[in-house]
C-alpha cells in the first residue's frame, strides 16, 4: 500500500498564532491485495484458489486544518481530510486525520511528533460478488517537514 499526497491550502483565517485553512487534493493510492482458500471444486474434493488484484489511482479529497502558534518553536497542528464516492456498484470513502506538535526552529524546516489516523473503505455489490475492505492503520508518527 502506498500514497501520494499533493494539496493545496488556502488560509481563510490568518492571526498571530492562528491559522484555518481549507485543502483540495489528490491522494494516489497504489494498494495490492492477494487471497488464498480452498473451495469446493463439485466432485467432492477441494482444490486451491488464489486472486490477486491491484488498483492504482488518484483519489481527490478536501479537508481542512487548523494551525496554532504554542509559543517559541513550538506548533499544534491538526487536518482532516475525507472524500467519499459511488460509481455503479463500488461505493468508497477516505479518511485522513493528524494532530501533531511541531518544533520549527528555522522558517524552512521542522521535525514534529503526531499521531495519524488512516481509512480506506470500499464495498462492492455485484451480480456475482458482493463484497467489502475496509483497511486502516493509525498510530505515532516522526516526520521532518520543509516549508516553501
Amino acid at each position: 500500500f502506498n500514497i501520494i499526497e499533493l494539496a493545496y491550502e488556502y488560509a481563510f483565517m490568518r492571526r498571530d498564532n492562528f491559522e484555518l485553512t481549507g485543502s483540495a487534493g489528490i491522494h494516489y493510492t497504489d494498494f495490492s491485495v492477494s487471497l488464498k482458500g480452498q473451495a469446493l471444486d463439485g466432485e467432492g474434493g477441494t482444490r486451491q484458489v488464489t486472486k490477486e488484484g491491484s488498483v492504482a489511482l488518484p483519489l481527490p479529497v478536501f479537508g481542512g486544518r487548523a494551525l496554532w502558534h504554542m509559543g517559541g518553536d513550538f506548533w499544534l497542528d491538526g487536518s482532516a481530510q475525507w472524500f467519499a464516492l459511488s460509481i455503479d456498484e463500488f461505493d468508497g470513502s477516505v479518511t485522513d486525520l493528524k494532530l501533531d506538535v511541531l518544533w520549527q526552529p528555522s522558517k524552512w524546516v521542522g521535525i514534529g511528533l503526531g499521531y495519524n489516523r488512516f481509512k480506506i473503505d470500499v464495498d462492492v455489490d455485484q451480480d456475482k460478488f458482493n463484497g467489502n475492505l475496509t483497511w486502516e492503520y493509525s498510530g505515532p508518527r516522526l516526520f521532518y517537514a520543509i516549508h516553501f
